[in-house]
């Protein structure tokens, strides 16, 4: 089968890239063929930076011979080593340690101060109280939320091993006690955008509910909710400093904000046993 010039190029890149290995043209041409397999573009699918060196490992194994592999494990080792000492750092980093001081925080001033002050509100539990009458579909809701956040905390810990294995423990924490929030003070927001048609149709059903329950009370919600916000804002402020270069930021609508603060009110307690069972 006839190699093309630009194959032909592009096999002479692949030879001076590893000339350490003295590669033959035929060497060459299958490592050229398995960088652009590995580097096809995919939408949904990537290696991580481990599983990109197996898939590799596996493919200079059966390319090169005798002194040729035995430089490229020594080589591979080093690289592999050079890059757990990096994510070692990174993790013990001041950054990294600040980021989990900083969440902490988030944590703390929801659970000890933010939550506990809302039920303190007389008008507050009482609407909170109305709701539990919805019965079936509230808990059909109450049930999704907790099915629906312990795949999310899966995902993460998948997520996490994939990418670092057991070398950023501190980034693990962070992230897990990220997630934890979702249960101290539900985020219905991003819930409702990962459900499906029919819970969303619950949800939207028993946010028609709520809005009226606490209709007396939506002025003081917007409120609270603007105050917190801000609060997390000067909380930012205090660890990171102004928020610096390009970002894009969608603010929701009062509206949308409101109800997402009724519907995480009536929530609470399927969060509070999502933490009760240690999901």
């Amino acid at each position: 089968m006839a190699i093309s010039e630009e194959l032909k190029w592009m096999i002479g890149l692949v030879q001076g890239r590893y000339q350490q290995y003295n590669l033959s043209f035929e060497q060459a041409e299958k490592i050229c063929r398995f960088e652009q397999e590995r580097d096809a573009p995919s939408d949904k699918h990537f290696f991580s930076q481990w599983e990109q060196w197996d898939f590799e490992l596996v493919t200079f194994r059966e390319v090169l011979q005798g002194e040729q592999l035995a430089l490229y494990l020594s080589d591979h080792e080093a690289e592999i080593k050079a890059y757990e000492q990096y994510l070692i750092n990174e993790d013990n980093s001041e950054r990294q340690l600040k980021q989990l001081q900083y969440v902490n925080r988030i944590i703390d001033l929801h659970q000890n101060e933010f939550v506990p002050g809302l039920l303190k509100q007389e008008q507050v539990r009482m609407a909170i109280s109305y709701m539990r009458m919805e019965g079936n579909k509230l808990t059909y809701l109450k049930e999704e939320y907790k099915k629906h956040y312990t795949s999310v905390k899966k995902e993460i810990q998948i997520s996490y091993f994939r990418q670092n294995r057991t070398f950023r423990p501190n980034e693990l924490k962070q992230a897990l006690l990220h997630h934890s929030l979702n249960y101290i003070w539900p985020n219905y927001a991003s819930f409702y955008r990962g459900a499906d048609k029919a819970t969303q149709a619950v949800g939207d059903f028993l946010c028609e509910r709520a809005m009226r329950y606490f209709k007396s009370e939506q002025a003081f919600l917007a409120q609270v909710a603007k105050g917190n916000q801000a609060r997390m804002n000067t909380l930012y402020k205090e660890f990171f400093g102004e928020m610096s270069g390009w970002h894009v930021h969608i603010e929701p609508s009062p509206e949308e904000e409101l109800k997402s603060f009724c519907m995480g009110l009536i929530l609470l307690d399927a969060g509070a046993e999502v933490r009760m069972n240690g999901l």
